[in-house]
């Protein structure tokens, strides 16, 4: 916290609310802590996290984005030259976390800001892997108590989805989360793109 080039700090979220989805990793014998910090260097957490205020100064969410603000909020801090951290030894969460509640709108909405933050890499090999993996899936689904159908659903369809919006507003992510707030071109060009696919 004390070195100025530092903008975020991170903390792996633990609860023991997560039964079904600790079911699915220990299954799959795969290491949540380190699954977890994979996911934040992709797309960032604002959950058990420090900013340090000059970092985010200035920082303007788009009205559409409600899912991965935290994404966009990683990009702008890394955009402005600041640094992250990880701790490992991140907080409790005394809540339930079993469903992620995301309607289909959101999985939209998602599937635009991680293209325009160019989160993830679209891979023709991902999404076959995924589309392949539907007896793996339901295996592990079914070892652990998972709905394993509805994960590989979600899974193909963020997959194919990427895949579709990769040409689609092409953006440089540093232009977009640091103009967005004073350029008006900028902010109409991203948010018309976002909207015109998402209504």
């Amino acid at each position: 916290m004390s070195e100025e080039t530092i903008g975020l700090v991170w903390g792996v979220e633990y609860t023991e609310m997560w039964e079904e989805r600790m079911k699915y990793f220990n299954i799959q014998k795969l290491d949540y802590t380190e699954y977890a910090i994979n996911a934040f260097k992709k797309r960032g957490g604002l959950h058990d996290t420090l900013l340090r205020r000059t970092a985010i100064e200035g920082v303007m969410l788009p009205p559409w984005l409600n899912v991965y603000e935290d994404a966009w909020i990683k990009r702008y801090i890394e955009c402005r030259g600041y640094e992250w951290r990880i701790v490992r030894r991140g907080a409790l969460h005394l809540r339930r976390e079993g469903r992620t509640g995301y309607t289909s709108l959101d999985m939209k909405i998602a599937i635009y800001a991680d293209s325009i933050l160019r989160l993830e890499a679209p891979s023709y090999l991902a999404f076959l892997k995924a589309l392949f993996g539907l007896p793996a899936y339901l295996y592990y689904g079914f070892r652990s108590g998972n709905n394993g159908w509805e994960i590989w659903k979600t899974r193909v369809s963020y997959r194919y989805g990427l895949l579709k919006t990769h040409s689609k507003c092409r953006f440089e992510p540093c232009e977009v989360v640091l103009r967005y707030r004073s350029d008006d071109m900028t902010r109409r060009k991203i948010d018309e793109c976002v909207t015109a696919e998402i209504e």
